[in-house]
């Protein structure tokens, strides 16, 4: 079965389902949609799945290099190797011993920390905010979770020991497979981090109205890509041995990052904190007083 390209275009709406805070109130166009997406996956799974992958793997244009609102205090532009770029905020004095990592999630920005950054250099931090691969100023022909994960790593070998690192998202997810390689911190912060890449996967394709098969086709096809099974990527597995001071953040109200199975990875970190918030969902929780007061009293 072919799709007509009409109906390619159209059937792009659904990619604003992955991130959009409506996508529980479907109108009756979307629910006609997924129900015709359900239809030719059931038909084509192999084709489905293939395009879904594609579609998830891809980093909008408008989000590769977005105009930055966030210009104070003044950022110092950072090379981390040919592909990757980095912001450092902060007076960048000599005989400060404290630095902290942000890595923003898939789509995200630095601006993001906008509450944040300030909040650590009050803590008396240098602040460096980094790009992942495909977005911001930051290239690359590609980005995934494992591609975040080695982005991560190799700025803590060109910065050295981070006193704090903090992750969104799939930034969060970059974070704990780069500890896993090898990064250094003693303290980490991980904010609307999914606990397993193989749900966020099923729960877009339920969301798009898949059916089974190509819901299984659509994850093969990302664990071809990113060169790992999502399956395996499940980082309550890969936390059970840290020692270093941990900090969980999520929204109940996240649609985005399903609240519940999201505390898997607390659970399993020993002494982890867990810092429960209503009413700011999947992004607006980063701008939250009282999430940017737990992470300054946490990282003091």
């Amino acid at each position: 079965m072919v799709l007509p390209l009409t109906f390619i275009i159209e059937v792009t709406i659904f990619g604003e389902l992955i991130t959009n805070k409506k996508a529980l109130q479907m109108s009756a166009k979307l629910k006609l949609l997924r129900s015709v997406v359900g239809l030719w996956s059931s038909v084509t799974p192999t084709l489905a799945g293939g395009w879904l992958a594609t579609k998830f793997l891809t980093v909008r244009p408008a989000f590769r290099n977005p105009p930055e609102e966030f210009l104070h205090p003044a950022a110092t532009r950072l090379k981390v190797n040919d592909e990757i770029e980095a912001w450092r905020y902060g007076p960048q004095s000599e005989v400060s011993t404290k630095t902290a990592l942000l890595v923003h999630g898939w789509e995200g920005r630095r601006s993001q920390f906008s509450e944040i950054v300030p909040a650590l250099l009050n803590q008396g931090y240098d602040v460096i905010c980094l790009d992942p691969p495909m977005h911001g100023a930051s290239q690359g022909e590609a980005s995934n979770p494992v591609l975040f994960g080695d982005a991560i790593l190799a700025a803590g070998e060109k910065f050295g020991h981070f006193e704090l690192v903090i992750g969104h998202s799939l930034g969060g997810v970059g974070v704990v497979l780069a500890m896993e390689r090898g990064l250094e911190a003693n303290q980490y912060v991980l904010i609307s981090t999914p606990a397993k890449l193989v749900t966020v996967l099923n729960r877009v394709a339920e969301m798009i109205g898949f059916s089974s098969a190509a819901t299984r086709a659509f994850v093969e096809e990302i664990g071809r890509r990113v060169g790992a099974s999502p399956e395996k990527l499940d980082l309550s597995l890969k936390v059970a041995l840290r020692k270093e001071q941990a900090l969980f953040i999520h929204d109940k109200g996240d649609r985005n990052v399903p609240f519940d199975p999201s505390w898997a990875t607390c659970s399993a970190w020993p002494g982890a904190i867990r810092l429960e918030t209503n009413g700011f969902g999947h992004n607006r929780i980063l701008a939250a007083p009282e999430v940017v007061t737990a992470i300054a009293k946490f990282a003091s």
